[in-house]
């Protein structure tokens, strides 16, 4: 958790993700099939990917295959929705990455929104899920090159933000920038 609010916030949070990882390694090696564990070890790898974008490097070999560990996390607990929203976050970034690099992020948006629709399918008010889903809709209506499409998925980006502020105004202070951008191009 401080590994990413570091990462998020512009700090270096490599000492952070040593300590994580080291403290995680022991449980690793005795409960290899725990899926809290490898969901744990899954979101630090994530994390390291995310770290190396932001120095100028990272790769989408790497992306990919913190995907698959998330998957195979997933597989093990796949009715825990804090796990699909971990992953649906690392979806989000992994989407960012390749938007970025001018590369299709159409499958991490679609991986992404699948489950972020998995969760509010359990929890239809969700506030996580739903600044998820919107901020990945947002995602897809930067790419879409229809402007009636650009502006139906802002669209359903915005109502999105809108509910999750309505559930949890907390998120407004995170999202208020992306909700905005929703918002001009939903026009």
């Amino acid at each position: 958790i401080l590994a990413d609010y570091e990462l998020e916030h512009g700090r270096d949070p490599q000492r952070s993700l040593r300590n994580a990882d080291a403290a995680l390694r022991p449980a690793l090696d005795k409960n290899s099939n725990d899926a809290q564990v490898q969901t744990y070890a899954a979101e630090i790898r994530g994390l390291y990917a995310r770290l190396a974008v932001r120095q100028g490097g990272g790769n989408a070999a790497e992306f990919q295959q913190v995907a698959h560990a998330f998957e195979l996390a997933i597989a093990l607990d796949p009715d825990n929705q804090a796990y699909s929203l971990v992953f649906g976050r690392f979806c989000r970034a992994w989407a960012m990455f390749e938007r970025d690099a001018g590369r299709d992020p159409g499958p991490a948006v679609a991986r992404g929104l699948e489950l972020a629709n998995q969760v509010l399918k359990g929890r239809p008010g969700s506030p996580d899920a739903l600044v998820l889903r919107a901020s990945l809709t947002l995602i897809r209506a930067r790419y879409v090159r229809d402007p009636i499409d650009r502006g139906t998925q802002a669209e359903h980006a915005r109502h999105d933000f809108d509910a999750a502020f309505t559930a949890n105004h907390m998120l407004e202070k995170v999202w208020a920038s992306e909700a905005a951008l929703a918002q001009k191009l939903a026009g």
